[in-house]
């Protein structure tokens, strides 16, 4: 079993400059949990709104507070942490444990720099970059705290905190202004455009690479389809039962999906 070592006992010359990340848990959506039954939408329609979930994470009940060499940083009650595995501190390939970190960070913007020339500049502090909680005796609740990848070597060792139950999960929602969403395109035959929102804002992608290949962002159907005909987005059966080209309205049923949870990008931008 791999613990973490205490701060006290460890020499900060000895440790490495930040955890190494092997591997984090990927995040999904589930396709087939749409409204059923007949709908007729227009463009600008949402067809199906789901929930991002983190294939396996942690939702503490209560606020964690860690020690840095800037003062403390805290983890607000209610935050989903998302399982990562790092590295040992002191460079054994063969060590590796499982912690539950805050998300990549959403870093501020400000305004241009001197006379408006340098353009954004990123606004960053400790409280931004991210925390991470470990379960020394995989009991369930974590009793250490670190920053990930930011700070000093001492801050990216773990330190004592209030002990916190972890609540870890399967499939757990990642938070409100996360989801999928598809939406109708107004076009001369059935379009439609997936959308993410991470953290409430929209993000911009091209396309998603899954298992079964490669899901573009904008989908049309072929200018020979007749109707009723059954089409597959991002994992979501729908039919198309009727599609009428003057106005863009079509009336459609959700279909049960057998593609299961589909993956969600690990990376993408923002969309200014």
């Amino acid at each position: 079993m791999i613990v973490f070592s205490a701060v006290s006992s460890v020499d900060a010359a000895e440790v490495s400059d930040k955890p190494g990340i092997n591997s984090e848990v990927g995040r999904f959506y589930i396709p087939n949990a749409v409204q059923q039954g007949d709908r007729v939408l227009e463009p600008g329609d949402e067809l199906l709104r789901q929930p991002i979930l983190w294939g396996i994470a942690a939702r503490i009940g209560q606020e964690v507070k860690i020690s840095t060499s800037e003062g403390d940083v805290s983890i607000p009650a209610g935050t989903v942490l998302p399982a990562v595995s790092v590295s040992d501190w002191r460079n054994d390939p063969e060590s590796a444990v499982i912690v539950y970190c805050t998300n990549v960070p959403n870093l501020k913007q400000k305004g241009g720099g001197l006379m408006g020339t340098i353009g954004y500049a990123l606004i960053r502090s400790l409280e931004d970059g991210r925390k991470c909680l470990a379960d020394q005796n995989y009991d369930g609740v974590a009793e250490h705290g670190f920053l990930l990848d930011d700070g000093v070597p001492a801050d990216r060792l773990p330190h004592a905190i209030n002990p916190v139950a972890l609540n870890v999960g399967e499939m757990v929602e990642a938070g409100s202004g996360d989801y999928v969403s598809i939406v109708v395109r107004r076009a001369s035959r059935p379009s439609f455009h997936i959308v993410i929102y991470q953290n409430g804002k929209r993000m911009d992608f091209d396309s998603i690479k899954t298992t079964s290949g490669t899901v573009p962002r904008v989908q049309t159907v072929n200018k020979d389809a007749t109707y009723p005909l059954s089409y597959e987005i991002y994992g979501a059966r729908f039919e198309i039962r009727s599609f009428d080209p003057a106005t863009g309205k079509m009336t459609m049923a959700s279909k049960p999906s057998v593609s299961g949870p589909m993956p969600i990008p690990s990376e993408i931008r923002y969309r200014y």
